[in-house]
């Protein structure tokens, strides 16, 4: 790489490292350039030789941690499938925490869990044994990733945060059995089995 990509991408990088450090604590309506160009260091000219606007900057953000996110699972396919893969994508999502907390977070924008489910959907189907022609498969996956993605979202920013080995413990035990084996754990009720009969018809 020239030394001129070099210094090219090295700006894109730090005005990308500005947005960011403002939309951890601001909705993107109420960012504007300016900010971002001050806190950087550069132009409003600069801002524009890497970005149309501010959503433009927001997406090439959002499209590195779906790339990371790609890598990561060519990896696992690499890998043989040797770890279960849910507990191999909270680990991959962990380690960049401070982004999915913000980016699954409330009043962000709702195109990015749609993102991240089209990026990771093939390899649970493709472990899960699923077709992609199959209407019941796609039901069955979009109320498994919704659900995973709603634990992982709640994890990240609960005050009273559960140990990660404990997350994930609860969270593959739900996958695997369904709710009500964990709510039976914590449960004070008597006879919430029968409830649970009642309710549901099992």
């Amino acid at each position: 790489m020239s030394k001129q990509a070099e210094s090219r991408n090295l700006t894109r990088e730090n005005l990308l490292t500005a947005f960011w450090s403002l939309y951890k604590t601001k909705t993107i309506e109420k960012i504007t350039i300016r900010e971002i160009t001050q806190l950087a260091g550069y132009n409003r000219g600069t801002f524009y030789d890497h970005f149309l606007d501010i959503y433009d900057a927001l997406d090439q953000l959002q499209d590195s941690l779906l790339d990371y996110t790609e890598v990561a699972i060519e990896k696992y396919r690499e890998g043989g499938f040797n770890q279960e893969i849910f507990e191999y994508l909270s680990n991959v999502f962990n380690d960049k925490k401070d982004y999915f907390n913000v980016f699954l977070g409330e009043n962000r924008d709702p195109n990015f869990p749609v993102k991240m489910k089209k990026i990771i959907r093939p390899v649970f189907y493709e472990v899960w044994g699923l077709s992609e022609d199959s209407e019941e498969a796609a039901q069955i996956y979009e109320f498994a990733i919704s659900a995973i993605i709603g634990a992982l979202s709640h994890w990240y920013k609960s005050e009273k945060h559960l140990p990660y080995k404990q997350f994930i413990s609860m969270t593959k035990s739900m996958i695997a059995n369904g709710v009500f084996t964990e709510v039976q754990k914590i449960s004070t009720r008597p006879g919430l089995h029968l409830i649970f009969k009642e309710v549901l018809g099992v």
